[in-house]
């Protein structure tokens, strides 16, 4: 059957027109790609802010000294490079951008080839020259960074940070009320132009646009909410619990998360903040029971999400968690939030946590075990028992000298166990691999419950047991991996 000439232009068109649709779909479906060279012997993290549309893929770690790697994102987003003997660098990207990343011992770079101009929008004029000089100079009769007294330094898995402290007159929000307000209309009428200019802009970049408001109304919460720190502010309370920031599209701000916590906190949590114990504590469970009084939808649901976490962070009672945790899945039964839930509450949720008379062990290779068989399997064998945890400073300071210690008897009939009371299976398995325990690596399913926890009194970590052979305990309370003593008394039981 011939066709005719038109209708052979014609399907050819259709058909021509269907591949560029479709060639435009797979390239926006592209993340962004990262070429990475590292040369240092860290681990790289790429992370964005994580809110309810990326719950779970937010941050992506490289080992390799030269990677290459796909991160899949929702439009444009600001990503967050950096190891743990660099301070972060920031890019702003979008889908099928590409990133060259260069890591060297004590700092990271990255370019993006394809460049976006986010200032592109604001034209520095006079009048909005004025404004910031204002703001500026208004801002230093409360606060100023104090340059004089040295940087705060700290360090976490992936990054190191320096901020100096704040030199704060607090005295002056009461004795300057009048300047106090003239700052808060100054800010409120800079938010407003910047995101007046932008709904005004004729440029097609609308993605970008829509990721630029979030932004700046994140930052402004963030400037409101230092104020708010430093003054205590009742009118500056009510502009952070309004409609400017608490509001339905907030459920999609990439940086929902950093306006719907300190939102709990001010204003849904009745329990202050108590400090009296080791760290601070703050009662999500309330942020968890009282946050339909404040919410609804998704905002409400994603609200009680966090407070799951957060309950998790704040070393919240496991009967307390578990009981929350079984209302959200029966409330809601989102598979997305549960499946991340699981992750988070795995060392809570699950059944064996109940479990006494054994202690019960989740492997980093994912297999379940307990302390009886694992000491059976090593019956020939003495066992070093290294009690530790992610967020323990002093255990992690002293795991280079345990792992010294365990290749020093490599050779020998000595099983080097690494058990964790860490609740938060993923920061856990993040440790874990920093620290290299790649091998008799467990995390404690049932600590809270153990028998055997309670008969060698575990309160404190480090902490460290030493059986002999047989699976004889020989010292409750053994030796630390830097002391000689340790040596010579596992050398005195392996021979």
């Amino acid at each position: 059957m011939k066709f005719p000439k038109y209708l052979l232009f014609v399907l050819n068109l259709i058909f021509l027109l269907n591949s560029a649709c479709k060639s435009q779909e797979d390239k926006k479906s592209t993340g962004v790609i990262f070429i990475i060279k590292n040369e240092t012997n860290n681990p790289l993290l790429i992370r964005t802010e994580q809110y309810y549309h990326n719950i779970q893929n937010y941050e992506i770690k490289s080992h390799k000294i030269n990677d290459t790697i796909i991160f899949k994102g929702n439009g444009y987003m600001y990503v967050y490079l950096s190891h743990k003997d660099a301070y972060a660098d920031t890019v702003l990207v979008a889908n099928n951008d590409t990133v060259k990343i260069h890591a060297t011992a004590t700092s990271i770079k990255a370019v993006n080839i394809s460049t976006h101009q986010e200032n592109k929008f604001f034209t520095p004029g006079d009048s909005r020259k004025s404004i910031t000089f204002k703001i500026d100079s208004l801002s230093r009769l409360f606060y100023s960074i104090n340059t004089k007294l040295p940087a705060l330094k700290g360090y976490s898995e992936f990054s190191k940070f320096q901020t100096y402290p704040l030199k704060v007159n607090r005295p002056a929000f009461v004795a300057k009320a009048t300047a106090f307000s003239q700052l808060l209309s100054l800010l409120y009428k800079d938010y407003n132009y910047k995101i007046s200019t932008l709904s005004s802009s004729g440029d097609n970049s609308q993605r970008l646009i829509t990721f630029l408001k979030y932004k700046i109304n994140a930052d402004y919460y963030e400037k409101l909410s230092l104020l708010f720190n430093l003054s205590n502010s009742k009118s500056v309370a009510d502009s952070l619990n309004s409609q400017t920031f608490i509001n339905n599209d907030l459920i999609n701000n990439p940086y929902c998360n950093k306006i719907l916590i300190p939102f709990l906190k001010r204003k849904v949590i009745l329990q202050k903040a108590d400090y009296s114990r080791s760290k601070e504590y703050i009662n999500f469970k309330e942020a968890y029971d009282y946050a339909p009084n404040f919410l609804k939808g998704d905002l409400l649901k994603y609200a009680r999400y966090l407070s799951l976490e957060k309950m998790m962070e704040y070393d919240e009672s496991a009967i307390e968690i578990k009981k929350r945790y079984i209302d959200f899945n029966n409330l809601y039964n989102d598979p997305k939030l549960d499946a991340s839930l699981k992750q988070t509450l795995s060392g809570i949720i699950n059944d064996k946590t109940q479990a006494v008379e054994d202690l019960i062990l989740y492997g980093i290779d994912g297999k379940e075990t307990t302390l009886r068989q694992v000491l059976n399997e090593a019956k020939d064998k003495v066992v070093y028992i290294d009690f530790w945890a992610s967020w323990c400073a002093p255990c992690r300071e002293v795991m280079p000298k345990s792992l010294s210690l365990k290749k020093e008897f490599q050779n020998k009939s000595v099983l080097f166990l690494y058990l964790s009371i860490d609740k938060d299976r993923l920061k856990w398995e993040e440790a874990s691999g920093i620290e290299g325990l790649r091998y008799n690596n467990y995390q404690i399913l049932n600590q809270d419950n153990s028998k055997f926890l309670k008969q060698i009194a575990l309160s404190v970590i480090p902490r460290y047991v030493l059986y002999g052979k047989n699976s004889v305990m020989i010292d409750k309370n053994a030796p630390g991996p830097s002391s000689e003593e340790i040596k010579k008394l596992i050398n005195s039981y392996i021979k």
